[in-house]
């Protein structure tokens, strides 16, 4: 028999329903997942997680930048190559920008790096050619899905490379990466 202990609350912020393209990341470096979260405000708070075995739990955030109403998908990932994870937004508009983890949650520098995503109805990331670097998965409303490839480099980052690598998935309504 498999048993599971009770749910634990882990705390109260915004709400990212339909959004679930990141992972666990530890921001500050102390071996605990943390979140990030924008409010209704375009607040972009980051939440540290500070549990203990047994006892999850996150801090009652930080802020960590302002702006981000017209962001509608945030998912991280080191979008530049340089050891530390990224955020990259996609706005309303169709743009898709990389917001630099400059250290000490500051993702303050902030770099285009794609357009006309708006047709895009999902986004993971994981490595899909193999090469160590985190990629970038988009699949489009017409069902086509595609693998933006990472190529930056530190403080340049770089997803024009991409390669179709299915069609038909307009009728996926989930999508996971599993490695």
């Amino acid at each position: 028999m498999v048993g599971y202990s009770a749910p634990v609350d882990a705390g109260t912020g915004p709400v990212e329903a339909e959004d679930a393209t990141g992972a666990a990341v530890d921001f500050d470096g102390d071996g605990k997942a943390d979140l990030v979260g924008v409010s209704t405000d375009g607040t972009l708070r980051a939440y540290r997680g500070t549990g203990t075995p047994g006892t999850p739990s996150i801090d009652g955030g930080t802020v960590v930048g302002t702006g981000w109403t017209s962001i509608t998908r945030i998912t991280v990932l080191d979008a530049d190559n340089d050891g530390k994870v990224d955020l990259v937004g996609r706005a309303s508009d169709g743009m898709l920008y990389a917001y630099l983890n400059n250290g000490n949650l500051d993702f303050s520098t902030r770099v285009t790096i794609g357009e006309g995503w708006n047709g895009v109805t999902r986004v993971n990331v994981g490595d899909f050619d193999g090469d160590g670097k985190t990629d970038v998965l988009g699949q489009a409303s017409d069902g086509t899905l595609r693998a933006y490839l990472n190529k930056g480099t530190p403080g340049a980052p770089n997803i024009s490379t991409n390669a179709a690598i299915g069609s038909g998935w307009n009728g996926i309504t989930r999508l996971a990466v599993v490695n």
